[in-house]
């Protein structure tokens, strides 16, 4: 058995000498030819392992492909077409040259016609300057108001209190008293942004206690008085409205009263307690006289000690 390395080889056009590896047992002889005359054996002949060697001859024309048998086993040789570079193109021959036309007479030129003086355009009405406009000012700020503290309770003998305001900076606010003289702003107003105001309140001479209000940046500071101690007032005048059962009674006084932040007309009530003469409490009636003495409550109210009938 014989085995070649390879099957067959290509070969470029100039040619080129190759050889083939030829592998059989020890003793085995083995023979070589080629199938064409461009392709030259070496080695004709050998016997066991051996070598093959040929030459390719330089191919002028197409590609060709020859067989080199080897103990009758195929080796292909295959040779590739030698390519020529192709002919540059012939020069074009030289076109021959127009001649030359004869030039035109010159034209006689037309006279320059006479150009029209240009037509004054009327001045046309300026608009005037637009003014600059002043710049934005700033934006008015949003104002919120708070005020500390918004009520407050003051002693019979008065007091002087200061309230805070809370706002914006350039927030102004304003305050005022809307209550009677005895209620007044000493210092603080008006402001802007945050600030403080000081608040008089005068002594109350009255058993009856007062409410008040001062108006600060559109709020209100509640303002309650309480009224003096008890006093012992004597009143004398007609009684009116009497109702209850005795001993307890109540009724208005008509008159003048020695008290003088007493009412005209000043509510009286009696009670176990309550000393009468000139009659009993069962002798008071309407239009009766009567000359009472008591004690004046901070709400106007007299709590008679005595009273006294003047009349029946």
């Amino acid at each position: 058995r014989y085995q070649l390395d390879r099957p067959g080889e290509t070969v470029e056009p100039s040619g080129a000498a190759g050889s083939v590896r030829v592998s059989t047992l020890a003793g085995c002889t083995w023979t070589a030819s080629a199938t064409a005359d461009w392709l030259d054996v070496q080695d004709r002949s050998g016997s066991g392992n051996g070598e093959v060697r040929f030459t390719v001859t330089a191919n002028s024309g197409a590609a060709r492909k020859a067989t080199l048998l080897i103990a009758d086993v195929p080796f292909t040789v295959e040779q590739q077409a030698l390519v020529t570079p192709p002919r540059p193109p012939a020069p074009a021959p030289p076109s021959n040259p127009a001649p030359p036309s004869n030039p035109a007479p010159p034209s006689n030129p037309a006279p320059p016609s006479p150009t029209p003086p240009p037509t004054p355009t009327p001045p046309s009405n300026p608009k005037p300057p637009t003014p600059p406009q002043p710049p934005p000012g700033n934006p008015a700020p949003k104002c919120e108001f708070d005020i500390a503290p918004s009520s407050r309770e003051v002693p019979a003998a008065g007091e002087v209190f200061d309230v805070r305001v809370t706002t914006q900076s350039g927030c102004e606010w304003t305050a005022d008293s809307r209550a009677d003289s005895w209620l007044s702003v000493l210092s603080g107003t008006p402001g802007s942004g945050s600030g403080r105001l000081t608040i008089r309140v005068e002594p109350n001479t009255s058993a009856k206690s007062r409410k008040g209000s001062v108006r600060v940046a559109g709020k209100n500071v509640e303002v309650t008085q309480a009224g003096a101690a008890s006093s012992t007032v004597g009143i004398e005048g007609q009684i009116s409205s009497l109702s209850g059962s005795c001993p307890t009674v109540s009724f208005v006084v008509n008159g003048p009263v020695n008290h003088a932040d007493a009412l005209a007309k000043t509510t009286v009530t009696t009670g176990r307690e309550t000393r009468f003469s000139g009659g009993s409490c069962a002798d008071l009636g309407n239009k009766n006289k009567v000359r009472v003495s008591g004690t004046m409550s901070a709400d106007g109210v007299v709590a008679a000690s005595s009273v006294e009938l003047v009349n029946r």
